[in-house]
């Protein structure tokens, strides 16, 4: 099933920070630091502390696109359209 021309544009566009997308991604980054400084103290050194702080920052990031998702699509200037090599 086609994911359609509206929902690309939401995921893939330019939802610029508001006042209150900022201050939620400031609180994202706070908990993920948070958290991420006691493991670093609790959590032996090796691979899985490793993978583990891999995981985090994949949360991190998706954490702080869905907070970015709250902001309005920005809509006022066409972004330029990608060239592919041998389409039209």
């Amino acid at each position: 099933m086609p994911i359609g021309k509206e929902e690309i544009q939401h995921r893939f566009g330019y939802h610029p920070s508001t006042d209150v997308t900022a201050s939620k991604h400031e609180h994202v980054r706070e908990a993920f630091i948070g958290l991420s400084l006691f493991l670093d103290g609790t959590v032996p050194d090796g691979d899985a502390k490793e993978i583990a702080f891999k995981k985090l920052q994949e949360a991190a990031m998706w954490s702080n696109f869905a907070v970015a998702e709250l902001a309005p699509l920005f809509t006022h200037i066409k972004p330029p359209q990608p060239t592919i090599p041998g389409v039209d």
